[in-house]
C-alpha cells in the first residue's frame, strides 16, 4: 500500500505517478500538491474533474473523500477555462455526486462548487 503526503491510500499501484503531468515540466500540481486550474486547459481540467468525481463516489463515505471533495471544489473556484455548456455539464454532474455521501459539509461544499460554475 502506498501513501500520498496526505496520508491517503492510492492502493498498491501508483496511479497518480505521472497522470497529472503536463509535460513541458508543467503539473497540474505544485510543490505543495495544490491545484493549478489556471494554467491548463479545459480538456486537461474536466479529464482531472472527472477523475476526482470517480474516486470519490467509488467510496463516498469514506475519509478519503474529503480530500476528493476539497479538491474538486479548488477546481470550481478556478475553473476559468470551461465554457458555459462545459460548466452545465460538471453541475449536472455535482448533483450527482452531491446525493452521493450524506456528509452535509460535503453536500455543502459541492453546492458551493455549483454556485461558484454559475458565475
Amino acid at each position: 500500500m502506498k501513501l500520498s503526503a496526505n496520508g491517503f491510500s492510492f492502493g498498491d499501484d501508483d496511479l497518480f505517478s505521472g497522470f497529472f503531468s503536463m509535460g513541458e515540466g508543467l503539473s497540474a500540481f505544485g510543490s505543495d500538491s495544490t491545484f493549478v486550474s489556471s494554467s491548463i486547459g479545459s480538456e486537461s481540467w474536466l479529464s482531472q474533474f472527472n477523475t476526482f468525481k470517480n474516486l470519490f463516489l467509488k467510496n463516498p463515505n469514506s475519509t478519503a473523500s474529503n480530500y476528493y471533495a476539497s479538491h474538486i471544489y479548488k477546481m470550481c473556484k478556478k475553473a476559468d477555462a470551461l465554457d458555459d455548456m462545459e460548466k452545465k455539464m460538471v453541475i449536472k454532474e455535482l448533483e450527482k455526486v452531491m446525493k452521493a455521501t450524506n456528509d452535509e459539509f460535503l453536500q455543502e461544499m459541492f453546492q458551493a462548487s455549483i454556485e461558484r460554475l454559475k458565475k
